[in-house]
Protein backbone atom coordinates (compact mmCIF):
# COMPACT_ATOMS: atom_id res chain seq x y z
CA UNK A 1 0.00 0.00 0.00
CA UNK A 2 2.62 2.12 0.83
CA UNK A 3 4.42 2.13 -2.79
CA UNK A 4 0.83 2.65 -4.52
CA UNK A 5 0.46 5.92 -1.97
CA UNK A 6 4.14 6.90 -3.22
CA UNK A 7 3.13 6.58 -6.76
CA UNK A 8 0.07 8.79 -6.46
CA UNK A 9 1.72 11.00 -4.98
CA UNK A 10 4.14 11.36 -8.20
CA UNK A 11 1.07 11.14 -10.14
CA UNK A 12 0.11 14.26 -8.68
CA UNK A 13 2.99 15.95 -8.12
CA UNK A 14 4.18 15.57 -12.31
CA UNK A 15 1.85 16.89 -14.82
CA UNK A 16 1.82 20.05 -16.12
CA UNK A 17 5.71 20.50 -15.63
CA UNK A 18 7.50 22.40 -12.87
CA UNK A 19 8.84 25.82 -13.70
CA UNK A 20 12.81 26.43 -14.48
CA UNK A 21 15.06 27.72 -17.14
CA UNK A 22 15.54 24.07 -17.52
CA UNK A 23 12.42 23.10 -18.84
CA UNK A 24 11.06 21.07 -21.76
CA UNK A 25 8.38 22.63 -23.75
CA UNK A 26 5.07 20.78 -22.70
CA UNK A 27 3.14 21.73 -25.16
CA UNK A 28 -1.09 22.51 -25.29
CA UNK A 29 -3.00 19.43 -25.91
CA UNK A 30 -4.75 19.73 -29.44
CA UNK A 31 -6.28 15.86 -30.53
CA UNK A 32 -5.47 12.68 -30.80
CA UNK A 33 -2.54 11.69 -33.01
CA UNK A 34 -4.15 11.01 -36.81
CA UNK A 35 -2.27 8.47 -38.85
CA UNK A 36 -0.71 11.19 -41.18
CA UNK A 37 0.23 14.45 -40.94
CA UNK A 38 -0.16 16.33 -43.68
CA UNK A 39 0.42 20.14 -42.18
CA UNK A 40 1.26 21.74 -39.58
CA UNK A 41 1.40 25.94 -39.93
CA UNK A 42 0.40 28.83 -37.82
CA UNK A 43 -2.35 30.60 -39.26
CA UNK A 44 -3.48 34.56 -38.19
CA UNK A 45 -4.75 32.64 -34.35
CA UNK A 46 -3.24 29.62 -33.90
CA UNK A 47 -1.83 26.36 -35.56
CA UNK A 48 -3.50 24.77 -38.29
CA UNK A 49 -3.34 20.90 -38.67
CA UNK A 50 -4.32 18.68 -41.87
CA UNK A 51 -4.24 14.86 -40.68
CA UNK A 52 -5.42 11.16 -42.43
CA UNK A 53 -7.53 9.42 -39.60
CA UNK A 54 -8.81 5.69 -41.03
CA UNK A 55 -10.58 6.20 -44.01
CA UNK A 56 -10.94 9.99 -43.27
CA UNK A 57 -9.48 12.93 -42.36
CA UNK A 58 -9.72 16.10 -40.24
CA UNK A 59 -8.92 19.77 -39.87
CA UNK A 60 -7.91 21.74 -36.81
CA UNK A 61 -7.51 25.53 -36.36
CA UNK A 62 -6.43 27.57 -33.28
CA UNK A 63 -8.09 30.18 -32.13
CA UNK A 64 -9.06 32.86 -29.29
CA UNK A 65 -12.22 30.87 -28.61
CA UNK A 66 -10.61 27.15 -28.53
CA UNK A 67 -10.23 24.79 -31.80
CA UNK A 68 -12.59 24.45 -34.17
CA UNK A 69 -12.73 21.11 -36.14
CA UNK A 70 -13.87 19.51 -39.35
CA UNK A 71 -13.95 15.83 -39.48
CA UNK A 72 -13.93 15.01 -43.52
CA UNK A 73 -15.06 11.49 -44.80
CA UNK A 74 -12.93 11.23 -47.34
CA UNK A 75 -8.79 10.78 -47.04
CA UNK A 76 -6.67 13.99 -47.99
CA UNK A 77 -4.14 13.62 -50.61
CA UNK A 78 -2.43 16.79 -49.11
CA UNK A 79 -2.33 20.34 -48.10
CA UNK A 80 -0.91 23.63 -47.73
CA UNK A 81 -1.41 26.87 -46.20
CA UNK A 82 -1.17 30.15 -48.23
CA UNK A 83 -2.41 33.61 -47.85
CA UNK A 84 -4.18 33.20 -44.40
CA UNK A 85 -6.05 30.27 -45.83
CA UNK A 86 -5.88 26.29 -45.75
CA UNK A 87 -5.97 24.28 -49.09
CA UNK A 88 -6.37 20.32 -49.20
CA UNK A 89 -6.25 18.43 -51.77
CA UNK A 90 -8.69 15.42 -52.97
CA UNK A 91 -10.13 13.37 -55.05
CA UNK A 92 -13.83 14.68 -56.07
CA UNK A 93 -15.95 11.97 -57.95
CA UNK A 94 -13.28 11.41 -61.26
CA UNK A 95 -11.20 14.85 -60.98
CA UNK A 96 -8.28 15.70 -58.38
CA UNK A 97 -9.20 19.50 -56.71
CA UNK A 98 -8.43 21.83 -54.56
CA UNK A 99 -10.36 23.42 -51.53
CA UNK A 100 -9.65 26.23 -49.63
CA UNK A 101 -11.23 26.77 -45.89
CA UNK A 102 -10.74 30.02 -44.13
CA UNK A 103 -9.40 30.74 -40.19
CA UNK A 104 -12.97 29.13 -38.59
CA UNK A 105 -12.56 26.40 -41.22
CA UNK A 106 -15.58 27.46 -43.06
CA UNK A 107 -15.34 26.02 -46.95
CA UNK A 108 -14.54 28.55 -49.94
CA UNK A 109 -14.00 28.01 -53.39
CA UNK A 110 -12.95 24.65 -54.73
CA UNK A 111 -10.34 24.24 -58.08
CA UNK A 112 -11.27 21.39 -60.09
CA UNK A 113 -8.83 19.87 -62.40
CA UNK A 114 -9.10 18.09 -65.67
CA UNK A 115 -6.92 15.14 -64.19
CA UNK A 116 -7.84 12.25 -61.65
CA UNK A 117 -6.04 11.54 -58.25
CA UNK A 118 -4.35 8.43 -59.90
CA UNK A 119 -2.58 11.02 -62.64
CA UNK A 120 -1.12 13.57 -60.38
CA UNK A 121 2.90 12.88 -59.62
CA UNK A 122 3.45 16.51 -58.14
CA UNK A 123 1.16 19.44 -56.84
CA UNK A 124 0.61 22.61 -55.11
CA UNK A 125 -1.54 25.83 -55.28
CA UNK A 126 -1.23 29.10 -54.72
CA UNK A 127 -3.14 31.68 -52.09
CA UNK A 128 -5.67 32.35 -55.15
CA UNK A 129 -6.46 28.81 -55.47
CA UNK A 130 -4.59 28.33 -58.27
CA UNK A 131 -3.79 24.19 -58.79
CA UNK A 132 0.08 23.57 -60.12
CA UNK A 133 0.47 20.17 -61.02
CA UNK A 134 2.53 17.44 -62.72
CA UNK A 135 0.63 14.29 -64.46
CA UNK A 136 2.67 11.00 -64.14
CA UNK A 137 2.36 10.62 -68.13
CA UNK A 138 3.69 14.23 -68.51
CA UNK A 139 6.54 14.24 -66.15
CA UNK A 140 8.64 17.43 -68.14
CA UNK A 141 5.33 19.28 -68.63
CA UNK A 142 4.14 22.21 -65.32
CA UNK A 143 0.14 22.35 -65.96
CA UNK A 144 -1.78 25.11 -64.21
CA UNK A 145 -5.11 25.42 -63.19
CA UNK A 146 -7.40 28.04 -62.26
CA UNK A 147 -10.63 28.61 -60.27
CA UNK A 148 -12.64 30.08 -63.21
CA UNK A 149 -11.62 27.12 -65.21
CA UNK A 150 -8.50 28.50 -67.46
CA UNK A 151 -5.68 25.95 -67.94
CA UNK A 152 -2.12 27.03 -68.50
CA UNK A 153 0.93 24.71 -69.28
CA UNK A 154 5.11 25.08 -69.34
CA UNK A 155 7.50 22.48 -70.91
CA UNK A 156 10.80 21.77 -69.42
CA UNK A 157 13.74 19.74 -71.00
CA UNK A 158 13.90 17.27 -68.58
CA UNK A 159 11.70 15.19 -66.14
CA UNK A 160 10.31 17.65 -62.67
CA UNK A 161 11.30 16.25 -59.85
CA UNK A 162 10.38 19.20 -57.27
CA UNK A 163 7.41 21.57 -57.38
CA UNK A 164 6.43 23.73 -54.50
CA UNK A 165 4.54 27.07 -54.21
CA UNK A 166 5.52 29.31 -50.92
CA UNK A 167 3.24 31.21 -49.01
CA UNK A 168 3.84 34.30 -50.52
CA UNK A 169 3.40 32.59 -53.88
CA UNK A 170 6.87 32.37 -55.30
CA UNK A 171 6.91 28.89 -57.60
CA UNK A 172 9.82 26.81 -57.20
CA UNK A 173 10.34 23.94 -59.67
CA UNK A 174 13.69 21.70 -59.98
CA UNK A 175 14.18 19.15 -63.26
CA UNK A 176 16.76 16.61 -62.92
CA UNK A 177 20.30 19.23 -64.28
CA UNK A 178 17.99 22.78 -63.53
CA UNK A 179 16.59 24.93 -61.08
CA UNK A 180 13.69 27.47 -61.82
CA UNK A 181 12.36 30.09 -59.95
CA UNK A 182 9.35 32.49 -60.35
CA UNK A 183 6.63 34.66 -58.93
CA UNK A 184 3.91 32.81 -61.54
CA UNK A 185 4.94 30.29 -64.78
CA UNK A 186 5.23 33.39 -67.08
CA UNK A 187 8.32 34.84 -65.24
CA UNK A 188 10.47 31.53 -64.17
CA UNK A 189 13.94 31.92 -64.32
CA UNK A 190 16.79 29.60 -64.13
CA UNK A 191 18.86 29.91 -61.22
CA UNK A 192 22.48 29.17 -61.03
CA UNK A 193 24.63 27.59 -57.68
CA UNK A 194 22.76 24.70 -55.36
CA UNK A 195 20.41 22.28 -56.26
CA UNK A 196 17.73 22.38 -54.15
CA UNK A 197 16.19 18.85 -51.76
CA UNK A 198 14.10 20.74 -49.70
CA UNK A 199 12.31 24.26 -50.27
CA UNK A 200 12.78 25.86 -46.16
CA UNK A 201 11.71 29.59 -46.88
CA UNK A 202 10.69 32.41 -49.55
CA UNK A 203 14.27 32.19 -51.03
CA UNK A 204 16.18 29.62 -49.16
CA UNK A 205 16.74 25.76 -49.56
CA UNK A 206 18.00 22.59 -47.91
CA UNK A 207 20.37 20.66 -50.25
CA UNK A 208 21.60 16.83 -49.98
CA UNK A 209 24.56 17.41 -47.91
CA UNK A 210 23.13 20.16 -45.18
CA UNK A 211 24.20 23.15 -46.57
CA UNK A 212 21.98 26.18 -46.43
CA UNK A 213 21.57 28.57 -49.24
CA UNK A 214 19.60 31.80 -49.97
CA UNK A 215 18.78 32.88 -53.60
CA UNK A 216 19.06 36.54 -54.31
CA UNK A 217 18.59 37.46 -58.19
CA UNK A 218 19.34 34.45 -60.36
CA UNK A 219 22.00 33.20 -58.06
CA UNK A 220 22.26 31.05 -55.26
CA UNK A 221 25.09 31.10 -52.56
CA UNK A 222 25.33 28.87 -49.74
CA UNK A 223 25.02 29.96 -46.12
CA UNK A 224 25.20 28.08 -43.23
CA UNK A 225 26.44 24.35 -42.97
CA UNK A 226 26.02 21.35 -40.66
CA UNK A 227 22.20 21.01 -40.64
CA UNK A 228 21.19 17.22 -40.59
CA UNK A 229 19.82 16.79 -44.24
CA UNK A 230 16.76 14.81 -43.02
CA UNK A 231 15.57 17.02 -40.44
CA UNK A 232 12.76 19.38 -39.63
CA UNK A 233 13.63 23.06 -41.24
CA UNK A 234 12.41 25.85 -41.66
CA UNK A 235 14.01 29.69 -42.86
CA UNK A 236 12.78 33.09 -42.07
CA UNK A 237 13.81 36.90 -42.82
CA UNK A 238 16.35 36.23 -39.75
CA UNK A 239 17.51 33.17 -40.14
CA UNK A 240 16.56 29.43 -39.58
CA UNK A 241 14.47 26.86 -37.03
CA UNK A 242 15.99 23.29 -37.28
CA UNK A 243 15.24 20.04 -35.39
CA UNK A 244 18.58 18.19 -34.15
CA UNK A 245 18.45 14.09 -34.04
CA UNK A 246 18.41 14.28 -30.45
CA UNK A 247 14.76 16.20 -30.53
CA UNK A 248 15.93 19.37 -29.42
CA UNK A 249 15.27 22.93 -31.42
CA UNK A 250 18.33 25.06 -32.75
CA UNK A 251 17.30 28.67 -33.79
CA UNK A 252 20.68 30.03 -35.87
CA UNK A 253 20.85 33.40 -37.28
CA UNK A 254 21.74 34.01 -40.64
CA UNK A 255 25.27 35.05 -39.73
CA UNK A 256 25.79 32.20 -38.18
CA UNK A 257 25.19 32.97 -34.55
CA UNK A 258 23.25 30.33 -32.61
CA UNK A 259 20.47 32.43 -30.91
CA UNK A 260 19.31 29.69 -28.53
CA UNK A 261 17.69 26.31 -28.45
CA UNK A 262 14.56 25.17 -26.93
CA UNK A 263 13.67 20.81 -25.88
CA UNK A 264 10.09 19.89 -27.15
CA UNK A 265 8.66 17.18 -24.19
CA UNK A 266 8.05 14.99 -27.34
CA UNK A 267 8.79 13.96 -30.78
CA UNK A 268 8.94 17.09 -33.19
CA UNK A 269 6.80 16.41 -36.10
CA UNK A 270 6.57 20.05 -37.76
CA UNK A 271 7.96 23.14 -37.45
CA UNK A 272 5.94 26.39 -37.58
CA UNK A 273 6.84 30.59 -37.61
CA UNK A 274 6.09 30.39 -34.06
CA UNK A 275 5.85 26.79 -32.54
CA UNK A 276 6.34 23.22 -32.28
CA UNK A 277 4.06 20.35 -33.02
CA UNK A 278 4.97 17.29 -31.29
CA UNK A 279 3.84 13.66 -30.34
CA UNK A 280 3.69 12.37 -27.05
CA UNK A 281 1.61 9.44 -25.67
CA UNK A 282 -0.40 9.02 -29.12
CA UNK A 283 -1.26 13.00 -28.64
CA UNK A 284 -0.48 15.82 -30.70
CA UNK A 285 0.81 18.97 -28.73
CA UNK A 286 1.46 22.15 -29.38
CA UNK A 287 3.76 24.77 -28.28
CA UNK A 288 5.66 28.20 -28.78
CA UNK A 289 9.18 28.69 -29.14
CA UNK A 290 11.36 29.41 -25.61
CA UNK A 291 14.52 29.58 -26.96
CA UNK A 292 17.47 29.86 -24.58
CA UNK A 293 21.01 30.31 -24.25
CA UNK A 294 23.09 26.95 -24.04
CA UNK A 295 23.26 26.52 -19.87
CA UNK A 296 26.77 25.06 -18.53
CA UNK A 297 26.25 21.13 -18.40
CA UNK A 298 26.20 19.02 -15.60
CA UNK A 299 29.62 17.89 -15.65
CA UNK A 300 32.80 19.35 -17.10
CA UNK A 301 33.79 18.31 -20.73
CA UNK A 302 36.71 16.14 -20.65
CA UNK A 303 40.36 17.58 -21.85
CA UNK A 304 41.68 16.97 -24.80
CA UNK A 305 44.54 15.89 -23.10
CA UNK A 306 43.55 13.38 -21.54
CA UNK A 307 45.10 9.70 -22.04
CA UNK A 308 43.62 7.53 -23.98
CA UNK A 309 43.89 4.66 -21.62
CA UNK A 310 42.88 7.11 -17.91
CA UNK A 311 43.51 5.58 -14.73
CA UNK A 312 41.07 5.44 -12.59
CA UNK A 313 41.25 9.00 -11.12
CA UNK A 314 41.30 10.40 -14.87
CA UNK A 315 38.00 8.78 -15.89
CA UNK A 316 35.02 11.54 -16.71
CA UNK A 317 32.46 11.60 -13.57
CA UNK A 318 29.84 11.47 -16.38
CA UNK A 319 30.96 8.24 -17.84
CA UNK A 320 30.75 4.46 -17.22
CA UNK A 321 31.57 1.82 -18.87
CA UNK A 322 29.20 -1.69 -16.98
CA UNK A 323 27.53 -4.62 -18.48
CA UNK A 324 28.21 -3.64 -21.92
CA UNK A 325 26.82 -0.23 -21.76
CA UNK A 326 27.85 3.51 -22.07
CA UNK A 327 26.11 4.91 -18.62
CA UNK A 328 26.14 8.95 -18.93
CA UNK A 329 24.72 11.33 -16.36
CA UNK A 330 23.84 14.50 -17.05
CA UNK A 331 23.56 16.49 -20.32
CA UNK A 332 26.30 15.39 -22.17
CA UNK A 333 27.42 16.22 -25.73
CA UNK A 334 28.05 13.63 -28.69
CA UNK A 335 31.20 15.05 -29.06
CA UNK A 336 32.66 14.29 -25.08
CA UNK A 337 32.29 10.62 -26.47
CA UNK A 338 33.86 10.68 -29.54
CA UNK A 339 36.63 12.71 -27.73
CA UNK A 340 36.91 10.17 -25.08
CA UNK A 341 37.07 7.16 -27.38
CA UNK A 342 40.00 8.97 -29.15
CA UNK A 343 42.52 7.64 -30.71
CA UNK A 344 40.04 4.76 -31.59
CA UNK A 345 37.79 5.94 -34.84
CA UNK A 346 34.01 5.92 -33.56
CA UNK A 347 30.69 6.24 -34.91
CA UNK A 348 27.54 7.69 -33.08
CA UNK A 349 24.37 6.60 -34.27
CA UNK A 350 20.73 7.62 -33.75
CA UNK A 351 18.54 4.35 -33.03
CA UNK A 352 17.21 4.52 -36.53
CA UNK A 353 20.73 4.30 -37.53
CA UNK A 354 21.87 7.80 -38.54
CA UNK A 355 25.16 9.29 -37.88
CA UNK A 356 25.10 12.01 -35.45
CA UNK A 357 28.43 14.23 -34.38
CA UNK A 358 26.48 17.08 -32.18
CA UNK A 359 23.88 17.65 -30.09
CA UNK A 360 22.90 15.21 -26.70
CA UNK A 361 23.72 11.99 -26.29
CA UNK A 362 20.49 10.15 -26.41
CA UNK A 363 19.22 6.56 -24.41
CA UNK A 364 19.32 4.04 -26.97
CA UNK A 365 22.11 5.78 -29.42
CA UNK A 366 24.56 3.26 -30.27
CA UNK A 367 28.49 3.60 -30.42
CA UNK A 368 30.53 1.79 -32.28
CA UNK A 369 34.34 1.55 -31.76
CA UNK A 370 36.97 1.15 -34.77
CA UNK A 371 36.45 1.23 -38.55
CA UNK A 372 32.89 -1.10 -38.61
CA UNK A 373 29.87 -0.51 -37.34
CA UNK A 374 29.22 -4.11 -36.37
CA UNK A 375 27.44 -5.71 -33.55
CA UNK A 376 30.46 -6.50 -32.19
CA UNK A 377 31.88 -3.45 -32.11
CA UNK A 378 28.42 -1.82 -30.59
CA UNK A 379 28.07 -0.13 -27.66
CA UNK A 380 24.85 1.12 -26.64
CA UNK A 381 24.37 4.48 -24.55
CA UNK A 382 22.25 4.34 -21.29
CA UNK A 383 21.70 8.38 -20.16
CA UNK A 384 19.68 8.16 -16.48
CA UNK A 385 16.80 9.15 -16.42
CA UNK A 386 16.16 9.91 -20.02
CA UNK A 387 13.64 6.95 -21.27
CA UNK A 388 12.32 9.28 -24.22
CA UNK A 389 15.88 9.27 -25.86
CA UNK A 390 16.29 13.28 -26.00
CA UNK A 391 18.72 13.18 -24.03
CA UNK A 392 17.36 15.16 -21.26
CA UNK A 393 15.20 14.76 -18.20
CA UNK A 394 11.29 15.63 -18.03
CA UNK A 395 7.44 14.66 -17.10
CA UNK A 396 7.32 12.47 -20.25
CA UNK A 397 10.15 10.41 -18.87
CA UNK A 398 8.18 9.75 -15.36
CA UNK A 399 5.44 9.24 -17.65
CA UNK A 400 6.81 6.26 -19.57
CA UNK A 401 8.84 5.01 -16.05
CA UNK A 402 5.27 4.73 -14.82
CA UNK A 403 4.37 2.57 -17.36
CA UNK A 404 7.19 0.81 -17.74
CA UNK A 405 6.31 -0.26 -13.87
CA UNK A 406 3.06 -1.41 -14.86
CA UNK A 407 4.45 -3.91 -17.98
CA UNK A 408 7.57 -4.87 -17.27
CA UNK A 409 7.86 -7.71 -18.60
CA UNK A 410 7.98 -6.43 -22.08
CA UNK A 411 10.46 -3.88 -21.38
CA UNK A 412 13.20 -5.51 -19.25
CA UNK A 413 15.64 -5.10 -21.95
CA UNK A 414 15.15 -1.89 -23.29
CA UNK A 415 17.17 1.12 -23.29
CA UNK A 416 14.75 3.43 -21.57
CA UNK A 417 14.01 0.52 -18.50
CA UNK A 418 17.48 0.68 -18.08
CA UNK A 419 18.25 4.79 -17.88
CA UNK A 420 14.92 4.19 -15.14
CA UNK A 421 16.22 1.72 -13.37
CA UNK A 422 19.07 3.57 -11.60
CA UNK A 423 19.86 0.97 -9.16
CA UNK A 424 20.09 -1.76 -11.41
CA UNK A 425 18.44 -4.25 -9.58
CA UNK A 426 15.86 -5.34 -12.93
CA UNK A 427 13.10 -3.86 -11.97
CA UNK A 428 11.37 -0.03 -11.83
CA UNK A 429 10.40 0.79 -8.10
CA UNK A 430 9.35 3.29 -5.99
CA UNK A 431 12.86 3.92 -5.60
CA UNK A 432 13.10 4.75 -8.95
CA UNK A 433 10.78 6.84 -9.20
CA UNK A 434 12.09 8.95 -6.56
CA UNK A 435 15.24 9.10 -7.26
CA UNK A 436 13.93 9.57 -11.12
CA UNK A 437 11.31 12.54 -9.68
CA UNK A 438 14.43 14.35 -8.22
CA UNK A 439 16.42 13.98 -11.69
CA UNK A 440 13.74 15.94 -13.07
CA UNK A 441 12.98 18.94 -10.79
CA UNK A 442 16.61 19.17 -11.08
CA UNK A 443 16.71 19.57 -14.67
CA UNK A 444 13.77 22.18 -14.46
CA UNK A 445 15.62 24.16 -12.17
CA UNK A 446 18.88 24.54 -14.47
CA UNK A 447 20.92 22.90 -11.91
Amino acid sequence: MGVWLLLAAFWGLLPGGMAGAGQPLAGEPLCKEGDKLLLCAHGQTGPYLACIQGTGSFLLAGGDEGFARVDLGYPLLGAAYRGGRLFVFREWEVFFCADAYTGSLEQGETCVTSLTADDVALFDCTAQGEVYAVAKDSPQTLQLFSLDGDFQEHSFDKNISLLQVTESGQLWVCTEDSFFMGGSLENLKAITGGRPQRVIGENAFLDSGGNVWQVEGEKAEPVLEGIPPQSLCRADRAGITYADSTGRIHRVLWDGEEAGTCTPDGKPLALTEKGVLMSREKMLYYAPYAFTQEQPSLSPAPSPSVSPSPGPSEKPSWLELGDGYFYITGEVPVEWLLEELKPQEALIKTPEGETVTNGLLGTGMSAFQGKTDTYENETVVIVWGDCSGNGRTGPSDMEEAQRMLLHREDDMVKPAFLAADRDRDGEITAKDLLWLSGAIEKAANGR
